[in-house]
Protein backbone atom coordinates (compact mmCIF):
# COMPACT_ATOMS: atom_id res chain seq x y z
CA UNK A 1 0.00 0.00 0.00
CA UNK A 2 1.33 3.41 -0.95
CA UNK A 3 0.50 6.79 0.58
CA UNK A 4 -2.20 7.53 -1.98
CA UNK A 5 -4.03 4.27 -1.25
CA UNK A 6 -3.82 4.84 2.51
CA UNK A 7 -5.16 8.39 2.14
CA UNK A 8 -8.09 7.16 0.05
CA UNK A 9 -8.74 4.44 2.65
CA UNK A 10 -8.86 7.03 5.44
CA UNK A 11 -11.28 9.19 3.44
CA UNK A 12 -13.57 6.23 2.79
CA UNK A 13 -13.48 5.30 6.48
CA UNK A 14 -14.51 8.85 7.33
CA UNK A 15 -17.49 8.64 4.96
CA UNK A 16 -18.47 5.15 6.19
CA UNK A 17 -18.56 6.21 9.83
CA UNK A 18 -20.52 9.33 9.02
CA UNK A 19 -23.07 6.86 7.65
CA UNK A 20 -22.93 4.94 10.93
CA UNK A 21 -23.45 8.15 12.85
CA UNK A 22 -26.69 8.68 10.92
CA UNK A 23 -28.04 5.14 10.91
CA UNK A 24 -26.48 3.52 13.98
CA UNK A 25 -24.86 0.84 11.82
CA UNK A 26 -23.63 0.24 8.31
CA UNK A 27 -19.97 1.26 8.43
CA UNK A 28 -18.76 -2.18 7.46
CA UNK A 29 -21.16 -2.60 4.55
CA UNK A 30 -19.90 0.74 3.18
CA UNK A 31 -16.16 0.68 3.82
CA UNK A 32 -15.33 -2.99 3.19
CA UNK A 33 -16.59 -3.25 -0.41
CA UNK A 34 -15.11 0.12 -1.38
CA UNK A 35 -11.67 -0.64 0.06
CA UNK A 36 -11.63 -4.15 -1.36
CA UNK A 37 -11.83 -2.64 -4.85
CA UNK A 38 -8.10 -1.87 -4.59
CA UNK A 39 -6.88 -3.64 -1.42
CA UNK A 40 -6.79 -7.27 -0.28
CA UNK A 41 -10.11 -8.27 1.31
CA UNK A 42 -8.50 -10.01 4.30
CA UNK A 43 -6.42 -6.91 5.13
CA UNK A 44 -9.50 -4.71 4.79
CA UNK A 45 -11.69 -6.90 7.00
CA UNK A 46 -9.12 -6.93 9.82
CA UNK A 47 -8.67 -3.14 9.77
CA UNK A 48 -12.45 -2.62 9.61
CA UNK A 49 -12.84 -4.81 12.70
CA UNK A 50 -10.34 -2.69 14.65
CA UNK A 51 -12.22 0.48 13.67
CA UNK A 52 -15.61 -1.00 14.55
CA UNK A 53 -14.50 -2.30 17.95
CA UNK A 54 -12.84 0.95 18.99
CA UNK A 55 -15.81 2.99 17.85
CA UNK A 56 -18.10 0.66 19.80
CA UNK A 57 -16.13 1.22 23.02
CA UNK A 58 -16.48 4.98 22.63
CA UNK A 59 -20.24 4.79 22.06
CA UNK A 60 -20.89 2.16 24.75
CA UNK A 61 -19.89 4.50 27.57
CA UNK A 62 -23.24 6.28 27.34
CA UNK A 63 -25.46 3.60 25.75
CA UNK A 64 -25.04 0.38 27.77
CA UNK A 65 -27.78 1.23 30.30
CA UNK A 66 -30.45 1.48 27.58
CA UNK A 67 -29.69 -1.83 25.86
CA UNK A 68 -32.15 -4.77 25.72
CA UNK A 69 -29.73 -7.35 27.10
CA UNK A 70 -32.07 -10.34 26.68
CA UNK A 71 -32.19 -9.80 22.92
CA UNK A 72 -28.44 -9.21 22.84
CA UNK A 73 -27.69 -12.53 24.56
CA UNK A 74 -30.00 -14.51 22.25
CA UNK A 75 -28.40 -13.06 19.14
CA UNK A 76 -24.86 -12.85 20.47
CA UNK A 77 -24.47 -16.52 21.39
CA UNK A 78 -25.63 -17.65 17.95
CA UNK A 79 -23.46 -14.99 16.30
CA UNK A 80 -20.35 -16.44 17.95
CA UNK A 81 -21.05 -19.80 16.31
CA UNK A 82 -21.58 -18.11 12.95
CA UNK A 83 -18.44 -16.05 13.48
CA UNK A 84 -16.29 -19.17 13.73
CA UNK A 85 -17.78 -20.53 10.51
CA UNK A 86 -17.29 -17.24 8.66
CA UNK A 87 -13.69 -16.79 9.85
CA UNK A 88 -12.77 -20.31 8.75
CA UNK A 89 -14.26 -19.64 5.32
CA UNK A 90 -12.39 -16.33 5.08
CA UNK A 91 -8.96 -17.89 5.59
CA UNK A 92 -9.75 -20.98 3.49
CA UNK A 93 -11.44 -19.67 0.34
CA UNK A 94 -9.89 -17.84 -2.60
CA UNK A 95 -10.08 -14.04 -2.51
CA UNK A 96 -11.63 -13.87 -5.98
CA UNK A 97 -14.56 -16.05 -4.92
CA UNK A 98 -15.01 -13.98 -1.76
CA UNK A 99 -15.06 -10.74 -3.73
CA UNK A 100 -17.68 -11.93 -6.20
CA UNK A 101 -19.89 -13.33 -3.44
CA UNK A 102 -19.61 -10.17 -1.42
CA UNK A 103 -20.44 -8.07 -4.46
CA UNK A 104 -23.68 -9.98 -4.90
CA UNK A 105 -24.49 -9.57 -1.20
CA UNK A 106 -23.91 -5.82 -1.34
CA UNK A 107 -26.24 -5.50 -4.35
CA UNK A 108 -29.01 -7.34 -2.53
CA UNK A 109 -28.65 -5.21 0.60
CA UNK A 110 -28.55 -2.01 -1.47
CA UNK A 111 -31.80 -2.95 -3.21
CA UNK A 112 -33.45 -3.59 0.17
CA UNK A 113 -32.34 -0.14 1.34
CA UNK A 114 -33.64 1.51 -1.84
CA UNK A 115 -37.04 -0.18 -1.66
CA UNK A 116 -37.59 0.02 2.10
CA UNK A 117 -40.16 2.56 3.20
CA UNK A 118 -39.56 5.02 6.02
CA UNK A 119 -40.45 3.70 9.46
CA UNK A 120 -42.80 6.71 9.82
CA UNK A 121 -45.04 5.52 6.97
CA UNK A 122 -48.06 3.40 7.86
CA UNK A 123 -48.77 1.35 11.02
CA UNK A 124 -45.87 -0.22 12.95
CA UNK A 125 -44.97 -3.72 11.72
CA UNK A 126 -45.87 -6.77 13.79
CA UNK A 127 -42.96 -7.77 16.08
CA UNK A 128 -41.00 -10.79 14.89
CA UNK A 129 -40.97 -13.88 17.15
CA UNK A 130 -38.09 -14.31 19.59
CA UNK A 131 -37.02 -17.64 18.09
CA UNK A 132 -35.71 -15.76 15.04
CA UNK A 133 -33.04 -14.12 17.20
CA UNK A 134 -30.54 -17.02 17.05
CA UNK A 135 -31.19 -17.44 13.32
CA UNK A 136 -30.37 -13.81 12.60
CA UNK A 137 -27.42 -14.06 14.98
CA UNK A 138 -25.86 -17.05 13.23
CA UNK A 139 -26.33 -15.55 9.76
CA UNK A 140 -25.02 -12.18 10.88
CA UNK A 141 -22.03 -13.71 12.68
CA UNK A 142 -21.08 -15.76 9.64
CA UNK A 143 -21.24 -12.71 7.39
CA UNK A 144 -19.23 -10.67 9.88
CA UNK A 145 -16.51 -13.29 10.02
CA UNK A 146 -16.47 -13.71 6.26
CA UNK A 147 -16.93 -10.15 5.02
CA UNK A 148 -16.76 -7.90 8.10
CA UNK A 149 -20.29 -6.69 7.24
CA UNK A 150 -22.97 -8.92 8.76
CA UNK A 151 -24.83 -6.15 10.53
CA UNK A 152 -27.93 -6.01 8.33
CA UNK A 153 -29.04 -9.56 9.26
CA UNK A 154 -29.11 -8.71 12.98
CA UNK A 155 -30.26 -5.11 12.68
CA UNK A 156 -33.27 -6.09 10.57
CA UNK A 157 -34.38 -8.49 13.32
CA UNK A 158 -33.85 -5.94 16.11
CA UNK A 159 -35.77 -3.22 14.26
CA UNK A 160 -38.73 -5.61 14.01
CA UNK A 161 -38.41 -6.58 17.66
CA UNK A 162 -37.63 -3.41 19.66
CA UNK A 163 -40.15 -0.55 19.29
CA UNK A 164 -38.11 2.13 21.09
CA UNK A 165 -35.50 3.92 18.96
CA UNK A 166 -33.41 4.64 22.07
CA UNK A 167 -33.39 0.98 23.11
CA UNK A 168 -32.80 -0.13 19.54
CA UNK A 169 -29.75 2.08 19.02
CA UNK A 170 -28.24 1.12 22.38
CA UNK A 171 -28.84 -2.59 21.73
CA UNK A 172 -27.22 -2.42 18.30
CA UNK A 173 -24.16 -0.66 19.72
CA UNK A 174 -23.68 -3.13 22.58
CA UNK A 175 -24.36 -6.19 20.41
CA UNK A 176 -21.75 -5.25 17.84
CA UNK A 177 -19.23 -4.27 20.48
CA UNK A 178 -19.44 -7.79 21.95
CA UNK A 179 -19.29 -9.43 18.53
CA UNK A 180 -16.44 -7.24 17.28
CA UNK A 181 -14.36 -8.14 20.34
CA UNK A 182 -14.86 -11.85 19.61
CA UNK A 183 -14.25 -11.30 15.91
CA UNK A 184 -10.96 -9.54 16.55
CA UNK A 185 -9.87 -12.44 18.73
CA UNK A 186 -10.78 -14.90 15.98
CA UNK A 187 -8.85 -12.90 13.38
CA UNK A 188 -5.78 -12.74 15.62
CA UNK A 189 -5.95 -16.49 16.23
CA UNK A 190 -6.20 -17.06 12.48
CA UNK A 191 -3.00 -15.08 11.92
CA UNK A 192 -4.60 -12.15 10.10
CA UNK A 193 -2.57 -9.51 11.97
CA UNK A 194 0.10 -8.51 9.47
CA UNK A 195 2.16 -5.40 8.79
CA UNK A 196 -0.27 -4.42 6.04
CA UNK A 197 -3.43 -4.91 8.13
CA UNK A 198 -1.94 -3.06 11.12
CA UNK A 199 -0.83 -0.18 8.90
CA UNK A 200 -4.26 0.13 7.32
CA UNK A 201 -5.92 0.08 10.76
CA UNK A 202 -3.67 2.89 12.02
CA UNK A 203 -4.59 5.06 9.03
CA UNK A 204 -8.35 4.44 9.08
CA UNK A 205 -9.06 4.45 12.85
CA UNK A 206 -8.74 8.24 13.45
CA UNK A 207 -10.91 8.93 10.41
CA UNK A 208 -13.51 6.43 11.63
CA UNK A 209 -13.76 8.04 15.07
CA UNK A 210 -14.02 11.51 13.54
CA UNK A 211 -16.68 10.40 11.07
CA UNK A 212 -18.79 8.70 13.74
CA UNK A 213 -18.75 11.82 15.90
CA UNK A 214 -19.66 14.08 12.97
CA UNK A 215 -22.45 11.81 11.77
CA UNK A 216 -23.98 11.50 15.22
CA UNK A 217 -24.04 15.28 15.75
CA UNK A 218 -25.45 16.03 12.30
CA UNK A 219 -28.09 13.28 12.10
CA UNK A 220 -30.98 15.61 13.05
CA UNK A 221 -30.09 18.18 10.38
CA UNK A 222 -30.37 15.98 7.29
CA UNK A 223 -33.20 13.91 5.82
CA UNK A 224 -32.06 10.44 6.81
CA UNK A 225 -34.20 8.60 4.26
CA UNK A 226 -32.76 10.56 1.33
CA UNK A 227 -29.25 10.06 2.65
CA UNK A 228 -29.78 6.29 3.02
CA UNK A 229 -30.99 6.05 -0.57
CA UNK A 230 -27.92 7.88 -1.86
CA UNK A 231 -25.71 5.48 0.09
CA UNK A 232 -27.70 2.53 -1.27
CA UNK A 233 -27.15 3.69 -4.85
CA UNK A 234 -23.41 3.96 -4.26
CA UNK A 235 -23.38 0.52 -2.65
CA UNK A 236 -25.25 -1.04 -5.56
CA UNK A 237 -22.75 0.35 -8.06
CA UNK A 238 -19.87 -0.88 -5.89
CA UNK A 239 -21.43 -4.33 -5.61
CA UNK A 240 -21.70 -4.58 -9.38
CA UNK A 241 -18.02 -3.67 -9.73
CA UNK A 242 -16.99 -6.27 -7.16
CA UNK A 243 -19.13 -9.04 -8.62
CA UNK A 244 -17.99 -8.30 -12.16
CA UNK A 245 -14.24 -8.29 -11.51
Amino acid sequence: MDLQQLSIAALLALVAYIVKGFTGFGAGIVVVPLLSLFLDLKVVVFAACVCAGTNGIVLARTEWRNAAWRAIVWIGVAALAGLGFGTYALVSLKTEALRKSFGALVCVFALVMLLEKSSDEGPPPKPWPEWLAPVSGFVGGALLGLFGAGGPAMVIYLTRRLPSKVVLRASIIMLFLCIDAARLGAYLTAGMLTHESARLACWTLPAALLGSSAGTKAQNRVNRQVFRRIVAAVLFATGLLLAGR
